[in-house]
């Protein structure tokens, strides 16, 4: 019966008797470019906007619950640049009185 000794050794020189023919197939295979991430596909303009605007009104709401006057201001500013706004900027909405 063969130890593990003789059958690491036997492994050893048949993976040394198979390493030239393996190596060549290997060589053959055509090399798997590498995944390119791709942007979401969006329709069009219109539909961005909405997606954007939606996903900012989700944020904005978050902001105002947690207090952060700094950052629901620059997430206005966002929006009404998404939506096509000039450099003016629209008047505090919902603002304490």
């Amino acid at each position: 019966m063969p130890t593990l000794i003789d059958l690491l050794v036997l492994s050893g020189i048949g993976g040394i008797a198979i390493f030239p023919y393996a190596f060549q197939y290997l060589r053959k295979l055509p090399a798997k470019p590498a995944p390119v991430a791709h942007d979401p596909v969006v329709a069009n303009h219109t539909e961005w906007q909405i997606h954007w605007t939606n996903t900012l009104i989700c944020l904005l709401n978050e902001l105002e619950e947690s207090g952060d006057s700094d950052a629901v201001s620059l997430t206005r500013d966002l929006m009404w640049q998404i939506l096509g706004g000039g450099d003016k900027k629209p008047a505090a909405q919902g603002g304490k009185k």
